[in-house]
């Protein structure tokens, strides 16, 4: 059984990714118009991830890792990898994540019934799962920094669901630009410790 999770784990990461396309995707086809279908396809992302994360963590041991990955850049011996890092750590983490955005998004069927194009909301929910859980399981500072740009990307845009309204679109400016200034330290950072590593 614990294989059956373990070796599936990397569903985790990808169903939320594949939940926002479908919804994104949704007005060519019968998902843009109902909500009964996002409401399903989004709680399912959630639940399942819950799940992948709930059942690996129950059965991994305490002092076992699971890597997988491929070379995504190569420069002579310089090699980034492009994978998955899986220990309980990350597994407690993923598991919160699922949890929370699981209620989060039970209460905000209600409310946000009356809110217009709500389709848009609930995948920015679903690529905000992606990202998270793919900085939760990045092998590398190169990948936990690709997926910490997307979440910040994807908060600007929740924070400013409602851009009409000028308070809205003033705190998600606010986020972004102090999130901006956050984002080039931890880069400014990753390659300050590459130099160090790697000469």
């Amino acid at each position: 059984m614990a294989e059956i999770f373990l070796d599936n784990i990397y569903l985790a990461l990808l169903l939320p990714l594949w939940i926002f396309l479908i919804i994104m995707l949704g007005r060519f086809f019968s998902v843009y118009v109902n909500k009964g279908i996002i409401y399903t396809l989004t709680l399912l992302s959630s639940f399942f991830g819950a799940i992948l994360s709930a059942g690996a963590l129950w059965k991994m041991p305490s002092d076992n890792i699971l890597e997988t990955g491929f070379p995504f850049l190569k420069i002579d011996d310089f090699v980034i990898n492009w994978g998955l890092h899986v220990d309980r750590t990350s597994l407690i983490f993923a598991l919160v994540l699922f949890l929370v955005s699981f209620f989060v998004q039970m209460f905000s069927i209600s409310y946000m019934k009356d809110e217009k194009k709500t389709y848009r909301f609930y995948a920015l929910m679903n690529l905000f799962n992606f990202s998270m859980a793919g900085l939760f399981f990045s092998p590398n500072l190169f990948q936990t920094y690709l997926f910490w740009e997307i979440a910040g990307v994807v908060s600007y845009l929740l924070i400013g669901f409602e851009y009409f309204k000028k308070e809205k679109s003033l705190a998600s400016r606010k986020v972004f630009i102090i999130n901006r200034i956050g984002d080039t330290s931890l880069i400014g950072a990753i390659i300050l410790c590459s130099y160090f590593i790697y000469y």
